[in-house]
């Protein structure tokens, strides 16, 4: 393990099913890691995703909508 640390904001993936369940403080402090994959209860990401995240914005409903 490198002890490298990675801050990313979560806070506009909330509103995906897939990560609702991490606006829970509970499960947000719920963490847990194999060095591969990060674990908030049922919601598990693997390093790649988390660093692909990092890359992009989450594109905005109406900014996907004009796309359309």
């Amino acid at each position: 393990m490198s002890g490298a640390r990675l801050l990313l904001d979560m806070k506009p993936y909330l509103d995906k099913i897939r990560f609702r369940p991490l606006a829970d403080p509970q499960v947000w402090n719920s963490a847990v890691t194999n060095g591969i994959f990060v674990r908030f209860g049922n919601v598990e990401l693997s390093h790649d995703e988390l660093l692909s995240m990092t890359e992009q914005e989450p594109k905005r409903e109406q900014e996907t909508e004009e796309i359309l």
